[in-house]
């Protein structure tokens, strides 16, 4: 996709502030037989310095705002089919379909540029579409939230002590400090793991991300009691076999 940063300046009240974005966009051939294209993107809102990712609520936009709620912390923009009185989409429309498609793929390619770019951290997966409770009401919202987990499980994007990890090479410690005292090959003997997500998992904060990660992607979580009893378990094993 081609990805460029925008800064837009908002006034109000005689007051001047600027966003800052980091916007991804793929063309789409119109059907009107024309030759001309429109534009799909996904923008992620930003601090001054485009390294960090910031929540953005906003509804979809089809070169304006519309009614629609996404759920989503960043900026949805395609051109769909409307109704007439231009807030809500068609429904059973082939068009929008196929850019609700790419809009998908944008958000897991997007994905990819910003693990290179080292801005996917605990704090951005924590404002990425995983709620459960948002996904049980809003088909927008569910629908990114599953292309999230496939990419999850695919390629490695989860932060982890050691770079990123895929979902079956990573795991959750639930206290904190637990990392630091079992390290990469231990793990691996007692789990089949060999990296430990980032230790502030453990935080209150991360709650939700935490049972996304355990329940959707398939991360295995442990306590430092669940630890040892299998460190001890494998102890006996090894002993019974010498």
């Amino acid at each position: 996709p081609d990805v460029s940063q925008v800064n837009i300046t908002v006034t109000e009240n005689e007051d001047s502030i600027n966003i800052y974005f980091l916007v991804f966009s793929k063309d789409l051939p119109r059907d009107d037989g024309s030759g001309k294209k429109d534009y799909i993107k996904i923008a992620y809102r930003t601090n001054k310095k485009f390294d960090t990712v910031e929540k953005a609520d906003t509804n979809l936009f089809a070169f304006f705002p519309t009614k629609v709620q996404t759920g989503l912390s960043f900026i949805c923009q395609g051109p769909f089919d409307l109704t007439t009185n231009r807030e809500g989409l068609l429904e059973n429309n082939s068009r929008n379909k196929e850019i609700w498609g790419i809009l998908r793929s944008l958000y897991s390619e997007s994905l990819d540029f910003l693990k290179q770019k080292k801005l996917i951290d605990l704090e951005f997966l924590n404002i990425m579409p995983i709620d459960s409770f948002i996904s049980d009401d809003n088909q927008i919202y569910e629908s990114f939230g599953n292309t999230l987990t496939e990419k999850l499980k695919q390629d490695a994007l989860t932060p982890t002590t050691l770079g990123f990890g895929r979902a079956n090479e990573v795991m959750i410690s639930k206290d904190i400090g637990l990392s630091e005292i079992f390290g990469a090959k231990d793990i691996r003997i007692l789990f089949g793991r060999n990296k430990w997500v980032k230790k502030d998992i453990a935080k209150q904060r991360y709650n939700k991300l935490r049972q996304y990660l355990n329940n959707n992607v398939g991360v295995i979580s442990v306590t430092t009691r669940e630890l040892t009893n299998n460190l001890s378990k494998n102890f006996q094993l090894n002993q019974s076999h010498s």
